[in-house]
């Protein structure tokens, strides 16, 4: 028991510069009852409960010392207590799992209507600056990188001043593992984005060809 007078003290210092310091709290709480101090483990624990109502392992931690010290109804209460709580936070947790389950379906079909919408443009006209680079981005963002190369190159080929256009074909043909390509496609980008004075496609481009250069060099 005496060498848990350090980490007892180092835990109570805790406490004092962060009253609100939950894992502390439970720590102390172990140690004290380890050293047969149930009645501060406890006081310690109540604490902690009027800090958090919600901390089950305040209430678990409660159960245990009352139940050694032989106030079973007690100790019945705060595990009924902790059980309970376990069983809102499991709600709460698969509600939000639902939610972005929900939240991802939604944004998935929100980008199959926008392919839809960009191809439909293209039906219109091929070359179509936005219809191709709007198609070309969800198609990448979707991972869908083989399909994101032809709206892609036609954006380049036929707007060659288009920097973000260059920028998105570099991270393409990095994906798809064609590194080559995906430097010639940063240089040409970078002339462009210079002559015009844009300057974050610009740096992003430089940095994405510097690290390809020093990955293969």
């Amino acid at each position: 028991q005496d060498d848990l007078d350090q980490p007892i003290a180092l835990l109570r210092e805790a406490i004092e510069l962060d009253p609100k310091n939950a894992t502390a709290y439970e720590a102390l709480g172990v140690f004290l009852s380890k050293q047969n101090k149930l009645d501060e483990a406890i006081s310690l624990m109540k604490r902690l409960v009027e800090i958090n109502p919600e901390e089950i392992m305040a209430h678990s931690n409660l159960s245990v010392y009352y139940m050694q010290q032989g106030r079973i109804e007690d100790a019945e209460q705060e595990k009924g207590e902790a059980t309970a709580l376990q069983f809102e936070k499991a709600i709460a947790e698969n509600m939000a799992k639902k939610t972005t389950e929900n939240k991802v379906k939604q944004d998935l079909a929100e980008r199959e209507q926008k392919i839809s919408m960009f191809k439909q443009v293209l039906e219109i006209d091929p070359v179509d600056q936005v219809a191709n680079f709007g198609l070309g981005s969800v198609y990448h963002d979707l991972k869908r990188y083989e399909e994101a190369l032809p709206p892609l190159q036609t954006v380049v080929k036929e707007y060659k001043d288009y920097s973000a256009a260059y920028v998105l074909l570099g991270k393409t043909m990095e994906k798809l593992s064609r590194q080559d390509e995906a430097i010639q496609t940063y240089r040409e980008g970078i002339a462009v984005a210079s002559k015009k004075g844009d300057l974050m496609p610009l740096k992003e481009m430089q940095q994405k060809l510097n690290q390809l250069l020093h990955s293969n060099p």
